[in-house]
């Protein structure tokens, strides 16, 4: 294509329509042939999968004391908004040590998440690299968020047989009720050492009294938090597999594919069309000289009366 057909204002719709009728027939057999591989691939390559689902509602992890002048801004800080924790707590089932916290709980868990391949040949490699591996491998197949609408945090965990992923998420919900439950105790505890630290360093008496029905509060929720594992969370619906597995829907996507297909390969035509007329006017352009002459073949053909003198003077 010569550098004149390139669009320029109105010419654009006949630069696109003379593209078309180029290459209409690349088009169309590749707009036949994407959906019938597609089928294919879809139909034959696609696992079907089974997700489980659970439902837990997050609880204050620090219940709001009562109205108390001189601590309330202590008490607005140590109380937690159940969102904020909901988001700590997505934070949590995606980061790496969750992953080797499930891993140490439950050595079955490789077993689950590797074909035995995988896991042979992770035998051989370091502990941190078999981690490493876990962890993508559960962080592809698990997904949560926060329902604000029910205020619940909803976790799913997709694999390739129902009772894996029942399992699964089991182990994920139990493992982060019991992460969370160790973390509170550890921070009901830390409290309660710092505040008597301050109480035994303080000669206000008022100050005193406020500081020690605090603790009483802390041993209290430390008590409770040591005594059940459900102190932060309430379960609204135990891990569970529907009953239909996500099954590949071949015909839609070779439907999709088919519809799409025309568009992305017009598009690809026409920036390959342009970068060719681009490359070739860049090359023109370098061949004519820096004075001015041109150097391009056309130009330096010899005149055909001229050649014929040449050929004639020769013979």
């Amino acid at each position: 294509m010569s550098s004149e057909d390139s669009p320029a204002g109105d010419d654009r719709i006949e630069f696109y329509w003379r593209l078309a009728l180029r290459w209409w027939r690349t088009i169309l057999v590749c707009t036949a042939i994407a959906p019938i591989i597609t089928l294919m691939v879809s139909s034959t390559l696609v696992p079907w999968s089974f997700c489980a689902e659970a439902a837990i509602k997050p609880l204050p992890t620090q219940s709001n004391l009562t109205n108390m002048s001189m601590f309330e801004n202590l008490q607005t800080a140590l109380g937690q908004n159940i969102a904020e924790q909901a988001k700590e707590y997505v934070s949590i089932l995606q980061s790496f040590t969750f992953a080797k916290l499930m891993l140490g709980h439950n050595p079955a868990v490789y077993a689950m998440i590797f074909t035995p391949a995988e896991a042979a040949r992770l035998r051989s490699a370091s502990k941190v690299e078999r981690e490493w591996k876990a962890y993508e491998n559960i962080s592809r197949r698990l997904t949560c968020y926060y329902d604000n609408t029910g205020g619940v945090l909803r976790l799913r965990y997709v694999s390739h047989d129902r009772e894996t992923a029942e399992t699964m998420l089991t182990i994920v919900v139990n493992d982060l009720i019991a992460d969370v439950r160790d973390r509170d105790i550890a921070t009901y505890t830390a409290q309660i050492k710092s505040l008597q630290d301050h109480a035994n360093h303080t000669s206000d008496e008022l100050l005193r009294s406020d500081i020690y029905e605090i603790i009483a509060k802390r041993m209290e929720q430390l008590t409770t938090a040591e005594a059940s594992a459900l102190t932060t969370f309430r379960i609204i619906e135990t891990p569970y597999v529907p009953l239909d597995p996500y099954v590949p829907r071949p015909f839609l996507y070779g439907l999709v594919s088919a519809a799409v297909m025309p568009f992305v390969l017009f598009g690809l035509i026409v920036v390959y069309e342009k970068t060719a007329s681009f490359v070739r006017e860049q090359s023109a352009a370098r061949m004519r000289s820096s004075n001015g002459f041109d150097k391009s073949a056309s130009a330096l053909k010899v005149p055909t009366a001229v050649q014929a003198r040449i050929d004639s003077a020769h013979d």
